[in-house]
């Protein structure tokens, strides 16, 4: 089973490959690598936020109804 990471550190990890991609010694191949990984981890972060909010929506439905 995978362990599952959480938002923040989806995001150091965005942020790490941004910093990275903004780097003048990066090679074509690399970037395109670091690319896709950035929209896999972007989509990873989107997933957790969905999750969650569905969470907190859920709470604050229970607690409306008593």
């Amino acid at each position: 089973m995978e362990d599952k990471k959480c938002f923040e550190d989806v995001l150091n990890e965005i942020e790490s490959i941004v910093q990275k991609l903004s780097s003048d010694d990066i090679k074509l191949e690399e970037s395109v690598s670091l690319y896709k990984k950035g929209r896999e981890l972007l989509k990873e972060a989107k997933d957790i936020l969905l999750k969650n909010e569905e969470i907190i929506t859920e709470v604050m439905n229970e607690n409306i109804k008593k």
